[in-house]
């Protein structure tokens, strides 16, 4: 059934393996839903095996709370910081309140860097290290998922989804649950990887993003819109992250010649005919795509 508008018209289309379990042979089947437009994983981990496909080292959201361990892992995290700020931007400075809710904020830079300018931050993460880390820079921070997440006695004025979305089996769920805490007029910033991005057609089951176990559900533009309509917010706006773009193609790349064990002399012709479409070609075509929604306010009847 689709976890998002609860189709049970789907089509199986993309066997993907697990980059970090490349020599299991492991393969994940991936579900397109006829009516909606998302896919998602038909076949998951059990819950006690879940969190071993986490890896503390070499998974780049946690990346932050180790020493980076190549060239590429150092070009990360550098960028990293500044895509910080283009991230902000869809966010904005704080309007009817400076409660942020942060979902999913891996070793919490987001929230450092919101807190600067203006947010009174607090995060949600599964991830038991992370989540200590977080406190430590001064932020509460709940360990486990959203849906257990206790009903706070303040509503948020913006909820941040920064690519954790994707990462839960029952997105509908996880959202209706974080409108329930939204104050009106707050604002809720998601971003999830496209998939129909230029980037995902041309790499295929090699598409970094698709990264089977952990991502579960994966949107397009016109999903993403349907499940925030669905789940009661107004939809502002839909468009590319053009940031993430670079780690999706490099990564990409790198998990191709992974699998196939060879070098191609023409992966340069490939990565531009994967990044140029992705870079113009608007919501359709981006790799990662950020959606802004606000919660309407409630009109009261007059007697």
């Amino acid at each position: 059934m689709c976890p998002v508008c609860g189709a049970q018209d789907f089509r199986r289309w993309l066997s993907l393996p697990d980059r970090f379990r490349l020599s299991a042979e492991e393969a994940y089947p991936l579900a397109e839903c006829r009516r909606c437009g998302v896919s998602f994983l038909q076949e998951l981990p059990a819950a006690e095996l879940l969190a071993s496909c986490y890896p503390e080292e070499g998974y780049d959201p946690f990346m932050s709370s180790g020493g980076p361990r190549s060239l590429l892992d150092r070009i990360y995290i550098s960028l990293r910081h500044i895509s910080l700020a283009i991230r902000f931007r869809r966010l904005g400075r704080p309007r009817h309140g400076n409660r942020l809710l942060d979902v999913g904020c891996g070793t919490g830079e987001f929230l450092v860097h919101a807190r600067k300018r203006g947010w009174i931050g607090q995060a949600v993460e599964p991830s038991a290290n992370a989540a200590e880390l977080v406190k430590k820079n001064g932020f509460e921070c709940f360990n486990g998922d959203l849906p257990a997440f206790p009903v706070p006695e303040h509503k948020f004025n913006g909820i941040t989804f920064w690519h954790s979305l994707e990462h839960v089996p029952e997105p509908r769920k996880v959202l209706e649950k974080a409108v329930s805490m939204l104050a009106e007029r707050g604002r809720v910033v998601i971003a999830v990887p496209n998939a129909t991005s230029w980037d995902a057609r041309i790499y295929q089951e090699d598409w970094i993003a698709y990264d089977a176990p952990r991502h579960c559900t994966m949107f397009t533009p016109d999903s993403l819109r349907f499940l925030a309509e669905q789940s009661g917010l107004q939809v502002k706006s839909v468009s590319g992250l053009i940031f993430d773009l670079a780690y999706n193609l490099v990564h990409s790349e790198r998990l191709r010649k992974q699998r196939s064990g060879k070098f191609d002399w023409y992966f340069p012709l490939r990565l531009l005919w994967a990044a140029l479409p992705a870079a113009v070609g608007g919501e359709a075509g981006a790799s990662v795509i950020v959606l802004v929604a606000e919660k309407p306010v409630v009109k009261k009847l007059s007697l």
